[in-house]
């Protein structure tokens, strides 16, 4: 039993580092964006480019959701290991 608790534990914490990640990405897609919008604004890239980066954003943001769904997943499975409510916050 202290094996599964230990290594949902574990799981949690890469799903927690994996979420991160995912933020950072959703950050910097944004940022990207931003910028090929100006470029294109300003004639020096082709419209392209900013379509690029749109669906850049769009696939770091659904990588965000998916990466929100596995650190829940992970902390109700935590949860439910240690006997608690399974929206009981881990801090």
């Amino acid at each position: 039993m202290i094996f599964t608790i230990r290594q949902a534990y574990y799981q949690l914490l890469l799903a927690q580092a994996g979420l991160d990640s995912a933020n950072h990405s959703v950050t910097q897609a944004a940022e990207n964006l931003r910028v090929a919008r100006a470029r294109v604004a300003s004639g020096v890239s082709p419209k392209f480019d900013e379509v690029q980066a749109d669906v850049a954003l769009a696939t770091a943001r659904q990588a965000q959701v998916r990466a929100r769904n596995g650190l829940a997943q992970g902390m109700q499975a935590l949860n439910g290991l240690l006997n608690l409510p399974l929206q009981t916050p881990l801090t």
